[in-house]
């Protein structure tokens, strides 16, 4: 269901929450909130309700204030308190579990590191007790975890985030362009930086357009490029791609139709997301390959990956959101989702969309000069993820309204227009700036910028942006496209 319509929604639901990373420390008063704890020994739920999915590892999901027993309890909202000892105790009701079809109690602990969860599963009607541990699943375990997307663990040519086996591949390119190559690396070097403060750099920003291009031009408010020149295409940087990018939508604040979304945008980005899986214009970004030599455009790393289903699951985070909020501000809010969703990989895309009134201090509503922008964090001292920041579009029209479609629909244009173009360098430059850039340091939305044009997903048509296409830039004689 759409945001609007279930109060829940899929961030409730976590039981295909994909590679957690290794959780950090407790300490008394925290609360350890998120995790997939995967059960040792005899499931604790033996039958599954009919036509459930069997699953391969029973785990009890955590997602503070929901707990869920991946074999048909839940999800149910719970009591979570933290222990003086450092531990988090977590009580939950199960009105029915499986086949079971009264009531269900849970109650458990987890230990101060939020690797291990030890507890009880009471049922009544018939009367039953299991004793339990669990422990913590993230990617680098040991144990493949099969229910959460994991496919490899720890195996040699694994990949950093257990998605699968590293096979190198090679985008054949003509030989007048640099055709040096790198081979694939398994392990995720110090990357994007060994630099773990926050905040660490200066995130890329999409600035307002200024105007609708002229037949014959190429990119937006860039130096006077050279668009007939080889050397105005992708250059790599010897970064990574997101080889199976994977959208977390906040939705943070008060997003009420009556204040926080008088336009319905929540609706429209939750559309937009569920859509750009597997999609033609989702495909422009897999000729785009990591790890290649610098100043190289062709080379055998994995390609970043258009998935089916890159969207996993949203979350209203109803906290209060600063008037203005600043780079620090955002950060901290996407060290508090990461544990919600339990994705710490690279691969995973935080959405950060601010309601109504509430742009940050780069936005152009708040006096900056962007409509949106895109970075990385550190959420531990190995980990880190990817986020984008999308204030309140309608806020300022100077941000592509009316690009595309002709008012009152074309309000809502700069909505999908944004939230495509900082998807697309996400996948493609999620350490900026050390993925692929042309000269100017422009990514791939960048050069397109004021190229709009509706494109049909599963979900609907939206307005979207150009993404630059080397291969069509080379055989073709332009770059900016809407699907391969």
């Amino acid at each position: 269901m759409k945001p609007r319509e279930k109060a829940i929604g899929l961030g409730a639901v976590l039981s295909i929450i994909l590679c957690l990373g290794p959780p950090g420390p407790a300490h008394a008063g925290a609360v350890c909130s998120g995790g997939r704890f995967l059960v040792q020994g005899e499931k604790l739920i033996a039958e599954l309700t009919s036509g459930q999915s069997p699953v391969s590892r029973e785990a009890v999901v955590v997602a503070e204030p929901f707990v869920t027993i991946t074999s048909g309890c839940g999800p149910v909202s719970a009591e979570f308190k933290a222990a003086k000892t450092g531990a988090t105790r977590v009580r939950a009701t199960f009105n029915a579990c499986g086949a079971l079809s009264r009531k269900v109690f849970l109650k458990a602990e987890i230990d101060p590191t939020c690797r291990t969860m030890t507890g009880r599963l009471i049922g009544t009607k018939p009367r039953f007790r299991r004793v339990f541990t669990a422990a913590r699943s993230f990617c680098g375990d040991g144990v493949i975890d099969a229910d959460a997307g994991e496919k490899c663990d720890g195996s040699d040519g694994c990949e950093p985030d257990c998605s699968g086996m590293a096979t190198p591949t090679t985008t054949t390119f003509p030989d007048s362009a640099t055709t040096t190559e790198s081979t694939t690396t398994t392990t995720l070097p110090c990357f994007p930086s060994c630099d773990r403060s926050s905040p660490h750099g200066t995130p890329h920003r999409l600035r307002p357009p200024k105007r609708h291009p002229k037949p014959g031009e190429e990119g937006d408010a860039l130096p006077a490029p050279d668009t007939k020149s080889s050397d105005y295409l992708y250059n790599q940087h010897n970064g990574a791609v997101q080889t199976d990018p994977r959208v977390y939508l906040v939705y943070w604040g008060d997003w009420s139709q009556s204040t926080g979304d008088p336009y319905g945008v929540m609706n429209r980005l939750y559309d937009f997301y569920r859509g750009i899986g597997g999609s033609s214009w989702g495909k422009v970004m897999t000729q785009y390959h990591q790890y290649c030599t610098p100043g190289t455009w062709n080379c055998s790393g994995a390609s970043a990956g258009n998935p089916s289903a890159p969207f996993k699951s949203w979350w209203n985070d109803r906290s209060t959101v600063p008037s203005t909020p600043t780079q620090a501000d955002i950060e901290r809010e996407v060290r508090r989702a990461v544990p919600v969703f339990g994705d710490y990989s690279y691969n995973a895309q935080y959405v950060i969309a601010l309601p109504r009134g509430r742009g940050d201090t780069f936005f152009t509503a708040k006096g900056g000069n962007a409509c949106a922008w895109h970075f990385y964090v550190f959420v531990d001292s190995t980990h880190w993820v990817t986020y984008t920041v999308l204030p309140y579009q309608p806020d300022a029209p100077t941000c592509y309204a009316n690009w595309v479609n002709r008012t009152p629909a074309g309000l809502l244009d700069g909505v999908t227009m944004v939230a495509g173009h900082e998807y697309a360098e996400s996948v493609t430059d999620p350490g900026y700036p050390s993925g692929w850039l042309d000269r100017y340091g422009a990514e791939n939305g960048d050069k397109c910028s004021t190229y709009g044009n509706t494109v049909t997903f599963s979900t609907g048509t939206f307005p979207v942006q150009a993404t630059w296409s080397n291969y069509h830039r080379y055989y073709l004689g332009a770059g900016c496209v809407f699907g391969w």
